[in-house]
């Protein structure tokens, strides 16, 4: 590996992990109550969601970010996104209460909920 691939990958990863640490406080109140507001987040990072459980309340718009290098595609029985790089995002509305699973298209095995109440 060149010295300035090294340079690329170091700089790469101290971005990634500052939008990590940065992020994590808000998506981890969020994911530890109900939210009042009617806007919430959902992060994608190091092929995981960020939280994987939400609650929110009727109404609630729910936005995913992808801050992976891989492409991502949210799905779930009532909504799907379009391929999502790098810096791009996904909105739904859940205007009922229950359940909603959702996953990545490309990789199902990355999973989440969403409650709504």
């Amino acid at each position: 590996m060149s010295k300035k691939s090294l340079v690329s990958l170091t700089i790469m990863a101290a971005i990634m992990a500052t939008v990590l640490v940065l992020s994590l406080p808000v998506l981890a109140e969020q994911a530890n109550s109900s939210s009042n507001a009617k806007d919430a987040s959902i992060l994608i990072q190091n092929s995981a969601f960020f939280p994987t459980h939400l609650t929110v309340e009727k109404g609630t718009t729910v936005t995913w970010l992808n801050a992976d290098y891989d492409i991502h595609k949210i799905k779930g029985d009532n909504f799907e996104s379009n391929d999502l790089n790098r810096g791009d995002s996904f909105s739904y509305k859940f205007d009922a209460a229950g359940t909603y699973s959702f996953a990545d298209a490309a990789n199902p095995s990355i999973k989440g909920e969403i409650t709504v109440t």
